[in-house]
């Protein structure tokens, strides 16, 4: 975070204002929150798949996957606004020391 700050601060020398920065911090935030969401979700609903596939081949075809869309979806959009009101510490005012 002392690096992010440091690295705010020389953004706003040069030129980009309060808005401008959040703005920044907010969408850099979103996009790693959104790739790690379908990073997350795609690699686990590929071992869960393997792993169905595996045991249905010792139960004899009897175990059928299912995939709970909208607990997926939820999920996404738990990992998306998660991260969101963080991003915009470094942009604010500073953190007072104790």
């Amino acid at each position: 975070m002392i690096e992010r700050t440091r690295e705010s601060a020389l953004l706003r020398a040069l030129g980009l204002t309060r808005g401008q920065l959040r703005r920044m911090l907010l969408c850099e935030a979103a996009l790693m929150a959104a790739l790690a969401a379908v990073l997350g979700i795609g690699l686990g609903s590929a071992f869960g798949l393997a792993m169905v596939r595996a045991l249905s081949t010792r139960a004899n075809g009897r175990i059928v996957p299912s995939v709970p869309y909208t607990q997926l979806a939820l999920y996404a959009l738990i990992s998306a606004c998660a991260g969101l009101p963080r991003s915009c510490r470094p942009a604010g005012p500073p953190a007072p020391q104790w």
